[in-house]
C-alpha cells in the first residue's frame, strides 16, 4: 500500500440549485486576477487548488508535479459545443472549442500557481480518483520525480438544466447535485505527527471488507451496487461508519468528500475507504 504525508488540502463544495450560483467572489477571493474567458470547470479546479496552495506552511517549488482526476471533465462545456454544432449548426466560439480540451485545466492551474513540472489529467466515468493516485504512486518512485511535493485535485462540476444532466448521469429525478473541487498536497516524507493518505487496489472482495473493518471509521463508494454495499458492509461491528453530507450518487466525486471531510475533523479519524474499479476490482483508500 502506497502512503503520503498530507502536507495541506483545500475544497470548495456545493449543492446545486436549480439556477448555477455564480463563481466570481469565491474566485475573487484566491486570485486578484481571475484568468478571462474561462469556463465553470476550470473555475472550480482554480478555486480549490488555490484554498489548497495557501494552507502549506513553505513555497511551492515550481517543479512540483500536479494530478488531476474527474469523472465526467468539462462536461458543460462540452455540452454547449455539441448543442451549437449539432442542434443550431454552428461553428463553436473559438475560447470554448479550446476550453473543452481536457489539458486547458491544467494549463491554467500551472500558470495560476507558476508551476512549471508534469501535468497530468486523470479521466474515468468510475474510480477516477483511486486511478489518479495509482498513477501518482507508480511516477513517485525514488529519484524519478524532482521534488517529492505533489498536488492531486479531484473537480466535479454540473451541467443545467439539472433535470438535463441527472438524465444524462443515469439518476433518479430527486437525486441531489454536488460541485466540487477537492486538492491535496502531499509528499514521502516520513512524520506520525501529520495526517497521512493511502492507497491500494485489490480485486478481492475479502481484503476489501478487512480493510474496511480495520478503520476506526469506514466508507463504501455509493456508486457501487447494493449487492456490493451489502457485502461488504456486513459485520462491520467494530467501527462506525462515516457519515459525510455529500457522500451520496448525486456526487461523482463521493469518495473523495467522505476523506477530505475526515481531514477537517478534530481529531482526524482513522478513515478507511471501498470504491468500486471497473477494471480492478476494488480501490482501497484511507486519511489518518
Amino acid at each position: 500500500m502506497k502512503t503520503w504525508r498530507i502536507c495541506a488540502h483545500g475544497a470548495f463544495e456545493a449543492a446545486a440549485q436549480e439556477a448555477p450560483d455564480s463563481l466570481a467572489e469565491p474566485l475573487r477571493a484566491c486570485l486578484e486576477r481571475p484568468p478571462r474567458r474561462i469556463n465553470r470547470y476550470i473555475r472550480l479546479a482554480l478555486i480549490g487548488a488555490q484554498r489548497c496552495v495557501a494552507r502549506l506552511d513553505r513555497p511551492l517549488p515550481a517543479t512540483t508535479p500536479l494530478y488531476l482526476a474527474s469523472e465526467q471533465g468539462s462536461a458543460a462545456e462540452a455540452v454547449r459545443l455539441m448543442d451549437e454544432i449539432v442542434l443550431r449548426g454552428r461553428s463553436p466560439m473559438p475560447m470554448s472549442f479550446i476550453n473543452v480540451s481536457s489539458n486547458m485545466v491544467g494549463y491554467y492551474l500551472a500558470a495560476s500557481l507558476g508551476l512549471s513540472g508534469r501535468n497530468m489529467n486523470v479521466a474515468r466515468s468510475q474510480g477516477a480518483f483511486g486511478a489518479m493516485l495509482e498513477l501518482a504512486s507508480l511516477e513517485a518512485e525514488p529519484d524519478s520525480l524532482p521534488e517529492p511535493l505533489m498536488l492531486l485535485g479531484a473537480v466535479a462540476e454540473c451541467v443545467w438544466p439539472l433535470a438535463e444532466h441527472r438524465k444524462r448521469c443515469e439518476l433518479p429525478d430527486a437525486t441531489p447535485l454536488v460541485e466540487a473541487s477537492y486538492w491535496l498536497a502531499v509528499d514521502d516524507k516520513l512524520d506520525d505527527s501529520v495526517a497521512r493518505l493511502a492507497y491500494a487496489r485489490t480485486r478481492d472482495e475479502i481484503e476489501a471488507q478487512a480493510w474496511l473493518a480495520a478503520g476506526e471509521r469506514w466508507a463504501i463508494d455509493p456508486h457501487l451496487s447494493g449487492d456490493q454495499q451489502q457485502v461488504l458492509g456486513a459485520d462491520l461491528e467494530r467501527c462506525r461508519e462515516w457519515r459525510a453530507p455529500f457522500c451520496h450518487r448525486g456526487h461523482p466525486d463521493a469518495v473523495v468528500h467522505a476523506l477530505i471531510a475526515a481531514l477537517g475533523a478534530d481529531p482526524v479519524p482513522r478513515l478507511h475507504v471501498v470504491a468500486g474499479d471497473p477494471f480492478r476490482g476494488y480501490q482501497l483508500m484511507g486519511v489518518w
